[in-house]
């Protein structure tokens, strides 16, 4: 082991992957670059804690990023159904009255519904003496309905070859959910897996993800963050497995060991399939997880390094941390791999040295700069102050200012705090619209502080082409007595989402969407007016007296 965390049950959850399960499961970066482009351009996030140069859009060098998300392919007519109903539902929510709810609460009442459902499974499969098999998402009965958006092939024409489908206690007879040790999963994604690697390290939190289980019965149910609310995600124990008998997607290190390709699965069917989680950005997934707020930090814009600083070192009860190194070749020198993400462990100081442990969710390939593993810079004494030793398990050290120079993106999502409440509606929003709704916030204590969030819906299930075509994301907070006006950064079409955080004194204030429309070079149509339509999300994170209202 690298270090000793606090419990044996946060030991289990520090897992790395194998880059052989990475190719294998061909959920992997493409080569060409037109198809991450959408992503090197966007997501230039600034946070408002932040001194930063906004960069001209045309100014940002599309060919840095291969950590790609694409959401091109036609959708199948069941999916397409499902997938309209989802958005369906938020549609409702625009003739609905704002809505207000503590966060903790909002999130235990989908815990209890889950708990409920799968308790309901579980007699069912009692009285039938039978094992669970979830009809939506049966991997025996319609492989390719959970493999791909439609037909059998993915999006780029490929096919994900698996051998087999099987119950894991049928090739895993002694299996566990979860056991207690230290030993480390190897898991074969990038973006999900390694904020499921940085997720791992905040205590309970991978472990409240899946809020009920009966494993003789083969049935888990889960809970993800989904477009400002919790959804369940209840899934059988049927997985893919290759050649070699093994599992063809993600896997813990010990064999027997079965909740990272499980909650992987329960992700894959909360986002429609294995394809429509291939690549994204680790802050978002760890949105998923959390019900947190994500943030992405340019490096080579960041002017106050040491207020970044000071966010790494916060602690992991309040936010996890992911990077991504953007080149697209792997640089055998430094031991850092092309295009992909790492989670962010910890920041420490020692003597005059800053120093990041960051984790590759391979569990091998590690950086061979200074403060590598065996390097000139480590003393016994340093590596008996920060518990750690020498192993090629993918964790390594490096100083701060290696780590803005070689790492282009920080992903920081933050929790919030059980006792906040969220203020929330949906509105339509259109291109040709003369007057587009906008929101008023009053806000009644003498100093309130808010983290305000717009968002689009996720395009992994609703089934938008965000890729291809929509909008960039930006507001503007008003004022209304002093006009004096606050904007927010400008997320770009292919993020979800755009935040700020402020403390305001009391006063009313307008919050106004200022979404762009963009039209990809590689869309090959003309858009139509409907092409452009969408739903807008605001939601508001406070701990203090306010009233949301729509106009």
């Amino acid at each position: 082991m690298k270090r000793t965390l606090s419990t044996a049950a946060r030991q289990r959850f520090i897992f790395s992957s194998s880059p052989n399960n990475y190719r294998q499961s061909n959920l992997r970066v493409s080569s060409n670059p037109h198809n991450y482009a959408k992503l090197s351009l966007g997501s230039r996030v600034q946070s408002a804690d932040f001194h930063i140069n906004f960069p001209s859009f045309p100014s940002i060098n599309i060919d840095l990023l291969k950590l790609h998300f694409r959401h091109t392919a036609p959708i199948s007519a069941v999916k397409r159904i499902k997938r309209e109903e989802t958005y369906g539902n938020l549609v409702l929510l625009t003739n609905q009255n704002p809505r207000s709810t503590i966060a903790k609460i909002s999130r235990e009442n989908a815990i209890k519904t889950t708990e409920k459902q799968v308790l309901e499974i579980v007699n069912d499969c009692r009285m039938k003496k039978v094992k669970y098999t979830d009809d939506k998402f049966d991997l025996a009965a319609d492989p390719s309905h959970a493999l791909y958006k439609s037909g059998d092939k993915t999006s780029d024409g490929e096919k994900l070859e698996y051998a087999s489908i099987k119950r894991v206690q049928e090739f895993l007879p002694d299996s566990q959910f979860f056991i207690n040790g230290d030993e480390h999963g190897s898991i074969g994604d990038c973006w999900f897996l390694a904020a499921m690697s940085a997720a791992a390290d905040v205590p309970s939190l991978i472990e409240s993800t899946c809020v009920a289980r009966d494993e003789k019965i083969g049935v888990y149910g889960f809970v993800f963050y989904k477009d400002g609310r919790w959804i369940s995600s209840i899934i059988d124990d049927q997985v893919f497995l290759n050649k070699r008998g093994e599992l063809l997607f993600s896997k813990c290190k010990d064999k027997n060991e079965t909740w990272v390709p499980l909650l992987e699965k329960a992700y894959a069917k909360a986002n429609g399939d294995y394809e429509s989680i291939n690549g994204g950005w680790p802050g978002e997934a760890l949105e998923d997880l959390s019900g947190g707020i994500s943030t992405t930090y340019w490096s080579d814009l960041i002017e106050n390094k040491d207020k970044l600083w000071r966010e790494l070192r916060r602690p992991n009860t309040d936010v996890a941390f992911g990077c991504a190194h953007f080149p697209q070749k792997t640089d055998k020198t430094l031991g850092l791999v092309g295009g992909h993400a790492y989670s962010i462990l910890r920041a420490v100081e020692l003597d005059k040295f800053r120093l990041l442990e960051i984790r590759n969710p391979w569990g091998q390939f590690e950086w061979k700069g200074r403060w590598k593993d065996h390097g000139a810079e480590w003393t016994p004494e340093y590596l008996k102050i920060l518990n750690y030793s020498f192993e090629n398990d993918g964790s390594f050290f490096m100083e701060y200012d290696d780590f803005l120079k070689y790492y282009q993106a920080v992903d920081k999502c933050e929790f919030y705090r059980d006792q906040w409440r969220v203020h929330s509606h949906w509105i339509k929003w259109t291109d040709r619209a003369e007057k587009n709704p906008k929101f008023t916030v009053e806000l009644k204590d003498l100093e309130n502080e808010l983290k305000i969030v717009l968002q689009q819906p996720d395009p992994r299930y609703s089934g938008k082409n965000y890729n291809k075509i929509g909008f960039n994301l930006k507001f503007k907070l008003i004022d209304t007595k002093s006009k004096m006006a606050i904007s927010s950064p400008q997320e770009y079409y292919w993020k979800r989402a755009t935040n700020l955080s402020i403390t305001l004194p009391a006063g009313t204030y307008q919050i106004i969407p200022e979404p762009t429309k963009v039209r990809n070079a590689e869309w090959n149509k003309e858009p139509t007016n409907d092409d452009f339509d969408t739903l807008l999300g605001l939601r508001i994170y406070t701990g203090s007296n306010i009233n949301l209202g729509v106009n």
